[in-house]
C-alpha cells in the first residue's frame, strides 16, 4: 500500500496570521483582549494577524500555555 504523505508535492507552509486570527475570533476576544493575556502589544499582534511579523518562540510558548493550543502546529499548512 502507498503511503500517500509521500505522494504530496505542495509546500509547507506556516500561516500564524491565519492562525492567529482564527484563535481569536473563536474566543470571542478582542486585540487588545488577547494581546494583554499574552504581553504583547496590540500592534504586534496586528501584525501577527496581517503576517507582517512571525511570533517569537518564547511567545509561541506563551500562547500555549495561556489558551492552551499549539499556535505553532494549528499554522502548519500544506498549501499548493
Amino acid at each position: 500500500m502507498k503511503d500517500e504523505r509521500m505522494e504530496h508535492t505542495a509546500t509547507p507552509k506556516l500561516l500564524f496570521g491565519a492562525a492567529a486570527r482564527d484563535l481569536r475570533v473563536q474566543l470571542g476576544h478582542t486585540q487588545r483582549a488577547m494581546a494583554e493575556q499574552l504581553g504583547i502589544s496590540m500592534r504586534y499582534l496586528s501584525r501577527i494577524e496581517n503576517n507582517q511579523a512571525r511570533p517569537s518562540l518564547d511567545l509561541l510558548d506563551r500562547w500555549r500555555k495561556v489558551f492552551e493550543m499549539d499556535l505553532y502546529v494549528d499554522a502548519f499548512w500544506w498549501g499548493e
